[in-house]
This record gives C-alpha cells, sequence and structure tokens, in this order.
C-alpha cells in the first residue's frame, strides 16, 4: 500500500513538473510571436546616409543671416522651430514650423514622435528651407485621438557633401494639439 501511494506522489510530482514546463513553453512562444508580429516597433531609427529626396513641402525662408562659423572638419547648425504642432486627423496633416537656416552647413531630416511612436519623418531639409506642413503616417490615425500631448521632433543631420549621418541627433520637446 506505502509503494503505491508513493508511487502516486511521485507520478503527480512528475504530472505537475511537466504541466509548470508547458506553461512556460506556451508563455515563451506566445511572448516570441507577439514580439515579432505584434509589437509596435516603430521607435526613430535614423538612417545612417540622407533620403536622396528634398522634403516636397519645403519652402525657402524668407530672410536669413549669413554662414556660422565653423572649422573645415567641423559642423554648425541652426534651427528654428515653434514648440506647438496642430495634427488634423481628418485631412493628416501636421501643422508645425521647422526651419534649417541658410546658416548651417548641414542637411536635416525631422520625426515628429509621441511616446516613441513616429508620426511623420520629413524628407531632407536643406539649409535655407522650412517645413510648414507634412502628411500623417498612413496608419497614424489609429493611435491618435483628440487632445494634447507630449512630443518631440527628433532631428538629424546629415554632411551636405557626402550625406552622410552625423554623430549627433537633437530632441526637442514639442506639445502637439490633435484636433478632428
Amino acid at each position: 500500500m506505502d509503494k503505491t501511494k508513493n508511487k502516486n506522489k511521485t507520478e503527480s510530482k512528475f504530472i505537475i513538473i511537466m504541466i509548470a514546463l508547458f506553461a512556460i513553453f506556451v508563455t515563451t512562444v506566445s511572448v516570441t510571436v507577439w514580439s515579432l508580429f505584434f509589437r509596435d516597433n516603430s521607435n526613430v531609427i535614423t538612417p545612417d546616409y540622407a533620403p536622396v529626396e528634398l522634403e516636397p513641402n519645403a519652402t525657402p525662408i524668407d530672410s536669413d543671416e549669413g554662414k556660422l562659423d565653423y572649422s573645415e572638419s567641423g559642423s554648425s547648425v541652426g534651427i528654428i522651430y515653434a514648440k506647438d504642432i496642430n495634427v488634423n486627423l481628418t485631412d493628416g496633416t501636421i501643422d508645425l514650423l521647422f526651419a534649417n537656416p541658410a546658416r548651417s552647413n548641414q542637411d536635416m531630416v525631422v520625426a515628429i514622435v509621441i511616446k516613441d511612436y513616429v508620426l511623420v519623418t520629413s524628407g531632407r531639409i536643406a539649409p535655407g528651407n522650412k517645413v510648414t506642413k507634412l502628411s500623417l503616417k498612413s496608419n497614424a490615425k489609429d493611435y491618435l485621438t483628440v487632445g494634447g500631448y507630449n512630443g518631440k521632433f527628433v532631428i538629424s543631420f546629415y554632411n551636405m557633401q557626402s550625406r552622410e549621418k552625423s554623430i549627433i541627433n537633437t530632441d526637442i520637446s514639442v506639445i502637439i494639439n490633435v484636433k478632428e
């Protein structure tokens, strides 16, 4: 009788251990599938080389000062921006002010980000140009509702001749107002 009880206890322990291992396996597979296929991986990843195409919405800045002083091996940039950004969900546009003054010697690409979600990434903005309107990423409307958000400009700088990315990025806090 004792041998049967011990055998049943051993079998019960074995079954419990197998169920626990199976649960761990199912959890691991589920997390892996979620992270590969369903997780939003839209963090800003800046390319190593600037986009070939200029930002189509960029327009020349009306008045601008001369070039900034810099050494032959150095870079200099100026940035003009407005801290308030307006998003219109109805027409899928973003109204903003972001300018790369003529005094800069770097091209710029700007991304507008809320909580690591990229709403839009501009094309290349050459010195002496500004952007006042951009189009939202196609699925951005699915992530936004009417209201105010803390966001940021993520600005990448590129050499004007080689189009190679600078080692420095700049983040600027902005307020994003979303309207219908």
